[in-house]
Parts: structure tokens; sequence; C-alpha cells
């Protein structure tokens, strides 16, 4: 029910803003998105640039985990989501948008080279309790050892979380772009990474607005180079 009410109002504040426009007045058109918190810390700076030559848009941004987004979006609280997701959820449309690759990566001394094949009992820093990626990296480097046994810290701040591993806290996986700004930090094997593909799904309904946003937000993927991986 509340998707449906945003939907209409969303329409009808775009039939509004069109008959405005004719009258030379300007209307105001307000869109709630959710934005995965890596994605906020990383490529996203440009779609800013672009929505403050867009007066009449109000934008608010939830951040959220890639992997939650898609809940948001079904229970009408956002109109659109920057997910991992590639299955549309009902009501929406789906663009791809590229793929975020992460490294595992550990500050200098925190992971040797013999407890690289004992990685599970490694200190380990985890965005939060919902963060797959480090279970997903200890499961394919040793499948008998998905599990981690070593201390746990979590820390659901993307710059913080990229500091806690900075710091000595233990071994994460961090997205490559974030590397530039920790060049001390070591990646653990060239071959330990994983590469999470984000979506950006919509409501189907024809909305104008929604139209450019996703422009905005494709635009600056392509931009970023994250829409160059598979």
């Amino acid at each position: 029910m509340l998707r449906y009410a945003r939907q209409i109002s969303l329409l009808g504040t775009e039939f509004s803003e069109e008959l405005m426009r004719h009258e030379g007045r300007e209307g105001k058109i307000s869109l709630t998105i959710g934005v995965n918190a890596d994605s906020l810390a990383t490529w996203f700076a440009p779609v800013f640039t672009a929505l403050a030559k867009w007066p009449q848009l109000s934008c608010e941004i939830l951040r959220t985990d890639e992997n939650l987004t898609v809940g948001l979006l079904r229970s009408g609280r956002v109109s659109a989501v920057v997910t991992n997701s590639q299955e549309a959820a009902q009501g929406c449309t789906i663009r791809r948008l590229g793929s975020m690759r992460y490294y595992a990566v550990a500050a200098p001394g925190v992971v040797s080279e013999a407890s690289k094949d004992e990685l599970s009992s490694v200190p380990i820093v985890l965005f939060d309790r919902e963060d797959p990626l480090q279970h997903q990296m200890l499961e394919r480097i040793d499948p008998t050892k998905p599990r981690p046994v070593g201390t746990i810290s979590y820390v659901p701040d993307s710059l913080l979380f990229v500091q806690a591993i900075r710091a000595g806290m233990g071994w994460g996986m961090v997205p490559e772009q974030q590397l530039a700004i920790a060049p001390e930090l070591m990646v653990l094997n060239e071959q330990w990474f994983i590469d999470v593909p984000l979506f950006w799904q919509r409501w189907s309904v024809d909305s104008p607005a929604l139209d450019r946003l996703g422009n905005i937000l494709y635009t600056a993927a392509q931009e970023s180079g994250i829409g160059l991986l598979p």
C-alpha cells in the first residue's frame, strides 16, 4: 500500500510540475532512494554534482547494505535502489551499473605468509553482521574453514572500516577504489578478490524524474570505471 501510495504521489507531483512549467513556474519533486555505503564512499560523488544542477529535486538518500536495498524497494520506503540483486522486484525495472571489486587486504604485519594458510584464525574486520564478503572469501580460499574463528570487529562506516584495517585491527575486503587512500595496505593475494555487481532498480512507472536520476547514476558509474568490470 505504501509503495502504491508513493507512486501515485510521484506521478501526481510530476503532472503538476509539468503544468506549472507550461505556466512559467517551477514545481518540486521529492524522491527517496537507497544506496549502499561503499558506493556513497567511492564512485557516487559526481552524482551530487549533477543533482546540484537539478534544483527542482528534493532527494533523500538512505544509506544501506547492497544486500538489503530491495527490501526497501518492495516495502515502498524508496522508489529506487542501488543493489546487487539482479532479479527485478515485482513492479520494477532493472539496469546494470557495473561491478565493484573488493580485495582481501591487511596492514603490514597483521597477516604473515604462514598465517595466510589459516586466514580464518586471523583477526577480521566486518562492516556489520550482514556483511557476507569476508565469509565468501574464506569459503573460496578453504571450503572446510568458511567461518572466522579469530577476533571479529564490526565497523559500520565505509571510511572508518578502511581506517580500522589500516590500524591493524584485522584483515577485510576493501573496494579497489578505496585502496588509493590507503596505499600501505597489503593485498594478501592478487587472486583473492570478489566482484560485486551493482544494479539500478526502480519502480516501473512512467516517471521522467526516475529516468533522469537513473541516467545520472549510470553516467557516474561508467565514468568511475566500475562499469568496465563484468
